[in-house]
């Protein structure tokens, strides 16, 4: 299984894809089961943990590990920004510190959706999308 997978949506959408982060079990699958995000046609894509993947996996020793691997996939959906990015539990949190890395490097976020996420850190540079 590939990390990243489109689940919805046109990869041509000229609006900016949603990058969903996987929860603590690593599989990103249950993505696939949502209704309908965005009737517009943006693309969404789902990002399970390389340890599912074909290849030998060397687990990160880090959440900002994590979050570097994660947003190389981003990257090469996405090269760069407006971002949208979004996690359940687990995912938020790299979702979270993603869209911080991206921030540093002067990048946008459109929007960041923390699902059944507990953080005591905030991120105040989204804006509607």
């Amino acid at each position: 299984m590939d990390s990243i997978f489109q689940v919805q949506g046109s990869a041509k959408s000229q609006l900016a894809p949603l990058f969903l982060i996987h929860a603590i079990s690593g599989s990103a699958l249950p993505y696939n089961s949502l209704g309908a995000l965005d009737s517009r046609g943006r693309a969404i894509y789902a990002i399970s943990s390389p340890l599912y993947g074909p290849r030998r996996y060397r687990l990160p020793s880090s959440i900002d590990d994590v979050a570097r691997q994660y947003l190389r996939l981003v990257r090469s959906k996405q090269t760069t920004g407006p971002y949208v990015l979004g996690g359940r539990s687990f995912g938020g949190i790299v979702a979270l510190k993603m869209a911080e890395m991206l921030s540093a490097q002067e990048e946008t976020i459109l929007k960041l959706t923390l699902v059944d996420t507990s953080t005591t850190q905030s991120f105040s540079r989204a804006t509607a999308w």
